[in-house]
């Protein structure tokens, strides 16, 4: 009996072992904000979520985990303070808007198949109710940001003084008047053959603004100026490295090239291209404006979150 007794315990603690490996890790609690929990698989969703990826500066994805949980804490705070703001309380509590908003997302997603969404949801381990309740969330959150960014403002004399501190602006160079359509590597039946042929296909704008709109990309994909010059801004949601494609499209001749990376196939068309161009004053105003007023809101939005973490309960939860 004494002999059995170790080999007994060696059994269990294998099995125990066995069993650990076979569980997926724990889902930890990251931060707690006005009640809203973070979890480690929140934070591990979010970074895969093609629609609502966190991005830098550059408008690359943000990879780092604890970089996302703190945007998400901001997200967090933001939404609350409309959720109490008493002259916005009611967008929070209007009654049905979760559902209207689900509706929208079945039609644009999912072709109005309700039931691929219940799929989708229930291998993320959702239900229908806590996607109604994040699609409102991200609509306050839109409209808690733009009171913050909408506030400010750039005088005519601060964009006189920024261009008379930075000559090198109106530098001339090579440009491109570029469109794009972005289709997300998971999109069924799609791979990269039959992203060179639906390029193979685009002779206009026109045809380049249709497929733009088939595959939902904001302003009809136009990208408008883009210049080699990286003292310029680049259109959102384009990397350097992307504008660096476009304009050797334009260096070798071409109007349509197509080129992937691990989230999306890109489409590119170039309208115009211009080897040594001069950036017209309104557009270099605009421009010196859009920098300015990118900096200020920056900082707008950071005064907001700091004095949101004063008025707010919440919590991280360090690991």
């Amino acid at each position: 009996m004494n002999a059995f007794r170790p080999l007994l315990a060696v059994c269990l603690l294998l099995n125990l072992n066995t069993r650990a490996a076979d569980n997926p890790t724990i889902n930890r609690v990251r931060a707690v904000v006005a009640g809203k929990v973070i979890t480690q698989r929140d934070i591990e969703f979010r970074r895969g979520n093609v629609y609502r990826r966190i991005r830098d500066a550059n408008g690359r994805p943000v990879q780092d985990l604890e970089q996302i949980l703190s945007e998400m804490i901001n997200e967090a705070l933001f939404v609350h303070s409309i959720k109490i703001h008493k002259k916005y309380k009611v967008l929070a509590e209007r009654p049905g808007r979760g559902e209207e908003l689900l509706s929208q997302e079945v039609a644009g997603l999912y072709e109005n198949k309700r039931e691929e969404m219940v799929a989708k949801l229930r291998s993320e381990g959702k239900t229908l109710e806590q996607r109604m309740a994040e699609l409102v969330d991200a609509e306050l959150l839109e409209i808690a940001q733009s009171l913050v960014i909408d506030s400010v403002q750039v005088s005519p004399g601060a964009v006189d003084q920024y261009l008379k501190n930075h000559p090198e602006e109106a530098g001339k160079g090579k440009a491109v008047k570029a469109h794009w359509v972005r289709i997300s590597v998971d999109t069924e039946g799609m791979n990269f053959v039959q992203a060179k042929a639906l390029a193979k296909g685009i002779k206009s704008v026109a045809e380049m603004e249709k497929l733009a709109v088939q595959y939902k990309e904001e302003d009809k994909g136009s990208l408008g100026w883009i210049y080699e010059n990286d003292v310029h801004p680049l259109p959102p949601g384009v990397s350097r490295n992307s504008a660096n494609e476009l304009i050797s499209f334009g260096d070798e001749g071409l109007t349509t090239q197509v080129w992937k990376d691990k989230e999306f196939y890109y489409i590119g068309y170039i309208e115009k291209y211009e080897k040594d161009r001069q950036v017209p004053g309104d557009e270099l105003r605009r421009r010196a404006e859009r920098r300015l007023l990118d900096g200020l809101q920056t900082e707008a939005l950071e005064k907001s979150i700091r004095r949101l973490q004063k008025q707010i309960s919440w919590r991280r939860l360090d690991e």
